[in-house]
């Protein structure tokens, strides 16, 4: 027995000399007195955790910014069996880095604990943002994709609603692309692609617009706050940004140079209503500058 305490002695040593050279922060806290019991050196260290001490008020981990916030974390663990917290961690030389603690309840005869580990998730967060930024743009222009415009458009279309602003949606499709692929080829096409998306892309006069390839030669523009008086005036100025770039489009009977069609549509959005409306309206209206004569901005007609 003596062996065996001696045994399990070391053992324990052992794990507190290695669980205080970790970089992960791990402490313990007895959720019915919301104290911490134990922690190892990297929970002082960043998280500002210190052990309870008789005779003192059980002291809250610093990172944490009240009382409340740190008492709705361990009431989410004992309701719940786990809780998580993240922060965004501002250093004296402008650096951020993102830190997160998961806790889980744990019994120990007839003992309610919370085990806590914190952790330094900077690198991840900045792995899953690239790789939702990958999954939201066009491989060919760089420039947001189908999926970020229907993100995009029930999220402003909703914030639109509550705020009762207009949003306005701009349809444009490049004139005569496909005359345009016949005549000089497809990687010219692609390059053509690139260099309109990159023109109305870079529109610094409507620093709210938003610029997505829809699919083939189609690009839609969203701007908030717009009414279809503005949306016209900026769809205006998108095509003559595009007209102005100069590229040849010698199979085109609208111009000698690449031009584009756009259909303009705008409103005050309603929650009860569906945000594909305004795209269907926008779309009509693109419709109509075609049928017009392109190189034009048509807007829709009231719905």
């Amino acid at each position: 027995m003596e062996r065996e305490v001696r045994d399990q002695q070391r053992r324990l040593a052992l794990f507190y000399r290695l669980a205080s050279q970790t970089d992960d922060a791990l402490f313990i806290i007895d959720s019915v007195e919301g104290r911490v019991t134990e922690c190892n050196h990297s929970a002082r260290a960043w998280l500002g955790v210190w052990p309870f001490v008789e005779g003192t008020d059980p002291a809250i981990p610093s990172v944490f910014q009240s009382f409340d916030q740190w008492k709705a974390f361990l009431d989410e663990a004992a309701t719940k069996g786990s809780a998580r917290f993240e922060w965004d961690v501002k250093s004296a030389d402008g650096s951020s880095a993102v830190c997160e603690i998961l806790a889980r309840l744990v019994n120990e005869q007839g003992v309610a604990y919370v085990v806590a580990v914190g952790r330094d998730i900077t690198s991840r967060v900045e792995t899953e943002r690239d790789l939702m930024d990958q999954t939201q743009r066009d491989g060919l222009t760089g420039i947001l994709n189908r999926r970020a415009f229907d993100a995009a458009l029930v999220e402003l279309w909703e914030s639109s609603a509550q705020t009762t602003t207009p949003l306005a949606l701009l349809m444009m499709d490049v004139d005569h692309f496909k005359a345009y692929n016949d005549t000089l080829g497809h990687p010219a096409g692609d390059e053509c692609l690139r260099a309109v998306s990159g023109a109305i892309g870079r529109m610094i006069r409507y620093p709210g617009l938003r610029v997505f390839r829809y699919g083939g030669e189609e690009f839609v523009g969203l701007l908030p706050v717009t009414d279809v008086g503005a949306a016209r005036n900026a769809a205006e100025d998108l095509r003559r940004t595009v007209e102005g770039l100069g590229l040849a489009h010698p199979a085109s009977p609208t111009s000698n140079r690449v031009t584009i069609s756009t259909g303009v549509a705008s409103r005050i959005p309603n929650l009860d209503d569906d945000p594909a409306d305004l795209l269907a309206a926008a779309d009509e209206a693109l419709y109509r500058a075609k049928f017009e004569g392109r190189n034009r901005v048509a807007t829709a007609l009231p719905f």
